[in-house]
């Protein structure tokens, strides 16, 4: 598995489903992998209707918003000028309205009952995109439930096996906070697979 195969397979996954979850490791690309596929729906949308996209990207923090301009930037942006950026609080404000697209930074997030029930209002004509490396069970079966979802996985260990992510390194810390003077290091050593 390589980061060129989880974008293919997340691209894949937008038009064969409604839904797409990205359970990827942090490191992975998640946002860059959503900037594509929201690049590629845009494009559809602009093919079949002539018309803009409209994007609704739903954060867990307000600093999490000037993150994902960056990224824009440092990506190449996105096909539309429509975008939108909401707080998981003020999800509910978006009850009953139509976007194109909705993305769900972190969607770990969205679990609540209030929060999944104005989710489940909101009229997506092309794709939800859910990202997060942590989904209970539960919440990837209410999403199975209420979409066609598609879900493309790589944990850590994934990654750190197909040399996507590198090997960690763990460093203990004494218990009273003091990072200029680490006590030990350890480095994690590949089992041998003979």
């Amino acid at each position: 598995m390589t980061r060129e195969q989880i974008t293919n397979d997340c691209l894949a996954a937008i038009d064969s489903s409604k839904c797409l979850l990205a359970l990827l490791s942090t490191g992975i690309g998640k946002t860059r992998i959503t900037i594509d596929c929201i690049n590629k729906i845009c494009d559809k949308v602009f093919s079949k209707e002539n018309d803009r996209t409209d994007v609704l990207i739903v954060v867990d923090k307000k600093v999490h918003i000037q993150n994902w301009k960056d990224e824009f930037k440092k990506w190449g942006g996105v096909r539309t000028d429509n975008v939108v950026f909401c707080c998981y609080a003020s999800l509910h404000k978006y009850a009953g309205s139509c976007w194109d697209v909705v993305v769900l930074d972190e969607c770990h997030h969205v679990g609540s009952e209030t929060r999944l029930n104005a989710l489940s209002t909101i009229n997506i004509a092309y794709n939800l995109i859910g990202l997060s490396a942590t989904v209970s069970r539960e919440l990837r079966a209410w999403f199975k439930r209420k979409y066609r979802t598609t879900i493309v996985s790589c944990t850590t260990q994934d990654a750190v096996d197909c040399g996507i992510l590198p090997d960690p390194i763990i460093y203990l810390m004494r218990l009273v906070l003091d990072n200029q003077h680490v006590t030990e290091l350890y480095e994690i050593k590949k089992k041998d697979s003979s």
